[in-house]
């Protein structure tokens, strides 16, 4: 015989054993759920229910049709809505940092530290253009000429902080850009190398703790003073930035204007010794206040950037060698009168 669903459930609400049912058949399951619609559900006539075995076949089953209710929300929709609201949060806040950062090319962060990084490349660059005037009171000196090899040695200190200071590049840039979060305190460690060498200079006498000292000692410095002042240079300046290079670089025509006028008569008067401590002082009383303006204007990293592996092949292009060897035999012809001219 046929049965609907609710001839089904009536059985069901029997005992199921008299059937032959199981109940942790799939077929009972089946038949439980009411969201199933039987088309033809053959079940045991009442005349076989003693029967050994009944057999129950579900002939056909169709589930019901998707549910319409409001309930429901398409997952392709969800994720769209998900998209925006993340696009609206992140749009918000690259909103906020962009209006809490430093205005470029102008204000008084990007002006403050233009004549800071003007003060700084006047001492950096201006001592040892002006080593002129302690070259010439060192050769007047016996306690200096008398030593081996001092008409050889004293003259490479000036030139040996400039050189090192042009060289220092390739080693201290790829650090600053792999750590920017440290570039500011090399910066007051190069201000206070600077401090120490100029001031251990004035208490010794022996050429080659004054080529350590004076040459070696005050680059290192002077390098880690300098080199980071370009570098935010690059971020506070963008449309004006060859003005801001130039103010920058005529630090070091300043430094080479002043000094050579300044130090003989401080030399005649103090002896190289203090005047070498007086430098020091001036230097770093200069330096200290004009520290805190020389910061970036973008956000300080505070994660280790990955090294990279840049492509060396240009440095084997035949024009790039050119200019680095005519530049070289520029440099012997550039160095010579900075080093003698204060002299004279």
């Amino acid at each position: 015989m046929d049965a609907t669903l609710s001839d089904i459930h009536e059985l069901q609400s029997n005992n199921p054993s008299e059937w032959g049912i199981d109940h942790s058949s799939p077929v009972f399951n089946a038949l439980s759920n009411p969201y199933l619609q039987d088309d033809c559900i053959q079940v045991p006539d009442a005349a076989s229910k003693e029967d050994d075995t009944t057999i129950v076949e579900l002939a056909i089953r169709t589930a019901l049709p998707p549910s319409t209710s409001t309930l429901y929300v398409d997952r392709s929709i969800y994720m769209q809505d998900v998209s925006r609201r993340e696009s609206d949060r992140q749009f918000a806040t690259n909103r906020h940092n962009a209006s809490s950062l430093a205005p470029v090319d102008g204000g008084f962060g990007a002006w403050s530290f233009l004549f800071a990084a003007f003060l700084v490349e006047l001492i950096v660059w201006g001592f040892p253009n002006a080593f002129g005037t302690f070259l010439d009171a060192y050769l007047r000196d016996p306690t200096y000429t008398s030593q081996k090899n001092a008409h050889l040695l004293l003259p490479m200190i000036g030139t040996m902080t400039s050189g090192i200071i042009y060289c220092s590049g390739p080693v201290t840039y790829p650090l600053i850009y792999r750590y920017p979060r440290y570039t500011r305190l090399s910066m007051w460690i190069g201000a206070a190398i600077c401090f120490a060498s100029l001031f251990g200079a004035s208490y010794t006498t022996n050429i080659v703790n004054l080529v350590l000292c004076q040459g070696v000692l005050y680059a290192i410095g002077g390098s880690l003073l300098y080199n980071p002042c370009i570098t935010y240079m690059n971020e506070w300046f963008i449309s004006r930035r060859g003005l801001a290079n130039g103010v920058i670089s005529a630090g070091t025509a300043a430094g080479g204007l002043v000094l050579p006028l300044v130090l003989p008569n401080m030399i005649d008067r103090y002896g190289t010794a203090k005047t070498l401590r007086i430098l020091a002082i001036v230097f770093s009383a200069s330096l200290l206040p004009m520290l805190p303006f020389l910061k970036g204007r973008l956000p300080q990293a505070k994660v280790i950037g990955p090294s990279v592996k840049e492509d060396r092949k240009w440095t084997k292009n035949i024009g790039f060698r050119f200019v680095m060897i005519m530049n070289t035999l520029q440099g012997f012809g550039y160095f010579v009168p900075l080093v003698w001219l204060p002299s004279e």
